[in-house]
């Protein structure tokens, strides 16, 4: 029997799984040399030094492209193995062209070459065991699995907790089952089991679950259809697990977890080496547009809200992030004090009598914004991504506008796709916010770091002042 524990962190393993890599590359570059020319590798001759070096840099787009995905969960160690060696491979085919194209290749050793690619496969493999060992032991205390709710109880539903449960390293934690049939036919009894699929969203919302697998035959297509429609109110991830492994549907990708495939029905793009990337983006705009415009405007607008008006520099208010998590958001204060009806949210309208002298300015030219740069910082928000809404508006919209709430698959952002389109300022009707919804989503499914770029640029170029910002 396994026992539901709580909740605790989900830690991101890619960049450090790359360094790893790339160190242990290096290192079986001097074990291969010691090995070859049976003498201590140091002081390296300087041509062998920098192609050591050059390869082990290399070897991180490499591997974050062919390489082993240790970060990927419920995949098997022998398919870790497989793509240890593929890795190895694409990066030594790689170095040879380069050496030959530049005419270098006589200047080393082959034998040396073929030892280091060896020691390389073998290396990463002995890397790869303990970095599993050792996550596989975190996770058996909870730590960085995911949260998953299952929708069936039948022969699928059961395979999916006995593959679950019976891994070599834990990846996800069950929490509850969802069937309208009563049956206790589960492999684990310890694991809830609910009757009302009409009671899934709440249950999703309110125990912070990640996933959604749905384990039905395809004879219950009605029901397949309104559980998906439905998880489009949260942020979990829905997958489809099919009932015949042949099955292709050509709309969805097929993702594969403890050997069983599932087609993602709803899933974000902002994974793997696609989130390191966008998070590298988000840390040079941001530190470069604090060091730069920091003094220049910030320190003058902070003090010149102090001056005019009583209350703080900053105006911090609750919004949704990354999953639907609460964070907290910075802005310069362009508002006198005040205070709200709890669950009561305000729009600023053109001609709002809160805005303050400097407030009404920095609302206009959006730079009210700035500290938002901290907040990305901190992790909490993105340069590009669907811009963050108050969290009674999310209450409010979620079920009045398809699909809402899959805005929250990625960070908010300071500029996003709908801002540039001109879908910014006052959202007082559905019509309004239906738009940015629709560009916002629009980003999601055809995001790419270019597209973050072009929005960056359009965004300097026009996106600051716009009749709706206010």
């Amino acid at each position: 029997m396994k026992k539901i524990t709580s909740s605790k962190p989900n830690i991101s393993l890619v960049i450090p799984t790359l360094l790893l890599d790339s160190i242990v590359v290096i290192l079986s570059g001097l074990v291969a040399y010691a090995i070859r020319f049976s003498v201590v590798p140091w002081p390296l001759p300087k041509e062998y030094f920098f192609l050591i070096a050059a390869t082990g840099l290399a070897s991180i787009p490499v591997f974050a492209i062919f390489g082993p995905s240790v970060f990927s969960r419920g995949v098997r160690f022998w398919y870790l193995v497989r793509q240890i060696i593929y890795g190895v491979l694409f990066l030594s085919v790689l170095i040879v062209i380069t050496l030959w194209a530049a005419k270098e290749s006589s200047t080393f050793s082959r034998k040396w070459v073929v030892v280091w690619v060896a020691t390389t496969c073998a290396g990463l493999i002995v890397a790869r065991f303990i970095l599993v060992s050792i996550l596989g032991f975190l996770r058996r205390g909870g730590v960085n699995q995911k949260r998953v709710v299952i929708v069936g109880s039948g022969p699928m539903g059961r395979s999916l907790v006995a593959r679950v449960y019976g891994a070599a390293w834990p990846s996800f934690q069950i929490i509850g089952i969802f069937d309208r049939r009563r049956t206790n036919k589960t492999v684990d009894t310890e694991i809830p089991i609910h009757n009302n699929f009409n009671e899934l969203p709440t249950f999703v919302s309110n125990n912070n679950i990640q996933e959604v697998w749905i384990a039905l035959p395809l004879t219950a297509e009605k029901h397949i259809e309104i559980i998906a429609e439905q998880m489009m109110q949260t942020t979990a991830t829905v997958r489809f697990v099919p009932d015949t492994f042949g099955l292709k549907l050509s709309q969805h990708r097929v993702t594969e977890i403890h050997g069983m495939p599932m087609f993602n029905l709803s899933s974000s793009k902002m994974v793997g080496l696609n989130r390191a990337v966008k998070g590298g983006l988000d840390y040079a705009v941001s530190i470069s547009t604090l060091l730069t415009i920091g003094p220049l405007l910030m320190l003058p607008i902070a003090i010149a809200i102090k001056m005019t008006s009583r209350g703080p520099v900053f105006f911090k208010q609750s919004r949704l992030g990354w999953d639907g998590k609460r964070i907290t958001v910075y802005k310069f204060r362009s508002m006198k004090v005040h205070t709200e009806d709890i669950g009561v949210v305000t729009q600023a309208g053109a001609n709002d009598s809160r805005f303050t002298a400097v407030g009404k300015f920095l609302r206009r030219t959006s730079l009210d914004e700035l500290p938002q740069f901290i907040n990305v910082l901190q992790g909490r928000m993105s340069i590009v991504g669907p811009r963050p809404h108050a969290v009674e508006h999310n209450e409010e919209y979620k079920t009045k506008i398809r699909h809402y709430m899959r805005r929250h698959k990625v960070k908010p952002g300071i500029t996003g796709f709908a801002q540039i389109k001109g879908w910014r300022g006052e959202t007082d009707t559905v019509h309004k916010m239906r738009k940015r919804v629709q560009y916002d989503l629009y980003y999601l499914e055809n995001w790419s770091i270019g597209f973050d770029v072009k929005i960056i640029w359009l965004t300097i170029l026009r996106g600051f002042v716009h009749p709706n910002a206010y």
